[in-house]
């Protein structure tokens, strides 16, 4: 994926907000949507580098690496009697696996990194052009990440305009 984790995360973390009846969270709303973006965060770990490897190598592209970082973060709010916080570590992760999945569409993930060294990906690009991006947005997973797009969007459509008070409320008629 390259453009549909931002939206991605937008929906999940709507979705889980509703579900457990959370009321809306500045903070909440922060947590998800840095989580659905943030093991992209290694790129700047694979220029320091050279670029020579794929950035999905590094550990902030291992579930089990977030896995066991949310694992503790729970484990602290717990030990500090801070239960009803839990909700922010639960979102983050479940947006970090999330782009996780999304980046194992088309391309390959190691979900079982440090363990293993397989990587795994749903559908190969074939490299038909010379730069890397007009591959991807060639290709027909593009579209699907065009439609997260669009779905979320239309979902924050919706939703801001349930909010709003009637046209004819109020108006003495």
């Amino acid at each position: 994926m390259i453009i549909a984790h931002l939206p991605a995360g937008y929906l999940l973390t709507k979705a889980l907000m509703s579900a457990t009846k959370t009321t809306s969270s500045a903070g909440l709303w922060f947590c998800g949507l840095l989580a659905s973006v943030l093991p992209d965060f290694d790129i700047l770990w694979f220029y320091l580098e050279g670029g020579v490897r794929s950035h999905r190598c590094y550990p902030t592209h291992w579930p089990l690496f977030w896995l066991a970082l949310f694992g503790a973060a729970a484990a602290v709010l717990l030990m500090l009697g801070k239960r009803k916080t839990l909700i922010y570590p639960a979102v983050m992760l479940a947006n970090v696996l999330l782009h996780l999945v999304l980046d194992g569409l088309a391309g390959p993930v190691l979900y079982a990194a440090p363990f293993s060294e397989a990587r795994i990906q749903l559908i190969r690009i074939p490299a038909l052009y010379d730069w890397w991006v007009w591959n991807f947005i060639r290709h027909w997973i593009f579209q699907v990440e065009v439609m997260i797009w669009g779905v979320a969007a239309l979902v924050y459509g919706l939703s801001s305009w349930e909010g709003r008070p009637s046209e004819r409320a109020g108006d003495g008629r």
